[in-house]
């Protein structure tokens, strides 16, 4: 047996109403809590959760070969609600004064995604690779689309690091750039172009889009999908979510 509850916290610092959904299943008498935290932006109401539910058991009843934990259902649960999934922020190295961020996940890319993975379908982004490190070391993650302006900036900001291909995009467009010619309109939508676009497309083209995680396990013929997780969390943290 499944059982879904939530609560709302205050605003946090930008205004949203911070919540925490929790997961309760009862298995042979005993219980196991998994927990997901959410961020919202207008009243969210109970009709909308279990509508969600049912929309998601026939959706998910259409995937053969899957298993599906308490805690994947409750984060897809308010995704299609609604919310936005809320994750910590473990990694030293990115703003350490945001404890919390919001990750743009779409509920029909992460369905996508289950389906394509359960039948061993390659998409546009990075292939499904197993965890290296010891917390996690046997699990396996998958890159799954990030719909965010965020999860669209680090795809952008890794290719155009990636080389000298927009330099020599320009000069093929235009000739070498040495100061006697004046840069005008073309020349700033060409390069407007080339880094919103080619730059995805190029990534696209090579499937190595990259963004948050889905996290799985193999169990013989089946797959068991764990969480979503994010790269800015701690490892200990992804495995406490769904390890009771």
């Amino acid at each position: 047996m499944i059982e879904m509850t939530y609560t709302l916290s205050k605003a946090d610092e930008q205004g949203f109403k911070l919540g925490k959904a929790q997961t309760t299943v009862t298995i042979d008498n005993e219980q196991q809590e998994f927990e997901a935290l959410f961020r919202i932006h207008k009243e969210f109401k109970n009709g909308g959760l279990e509508w969600a539910q049912e929309l998601l058991a026939d959706d998910l009843s259409r995937i053969e070969n899957i298993i599906i934990h308490p805690t994947l259902l409750t984060q897809l649960i308010l995704i299609l609600a609604g919310a936005e999934l809320v994750f910590h922020r473990d990694n030293p190295r990115n703003k350490k004064g945001f404890k919390y961020h919001t990750v743009g996940f779409h509920y029909n890319m992460l369905m996508d995604s289950l389906v394509n993975l359960s039948c061993e379908k390659a998409d546009a982004l990075k292939p499904a690779r197993q965890f290296k490190r010891n917390v996690l070391k046997g699990l396996w993650y998958k890159h799954v689309d990030d719909a965010s302006i965020s999860g669209m900036a680090t795809n952008i900001l890794n290719e155009l690091k990636n080389g000298d291909w927009l330099m020599n995009a320009f000069i093929n467009r235009f000739g070498p750039f040495d100061g006697t010619k004046l840069f005008n309109d073309e020349h700033s939508r060409f390069l407007a172009h080339h880094v919103t676009v080619v730059s995805q497309q190029r990534r696209i083209e090579r499937k190595e889009m990259t963004g948050e995680w889905i996290v799985f396990q193999k169990l013989g013929d089946k797959i068991q999908f764990l969480t979503l997780a994010s790269h800015q969390e701690d490892d200990a943290r992804i495995l406490g979510r769904f390890k009771a």
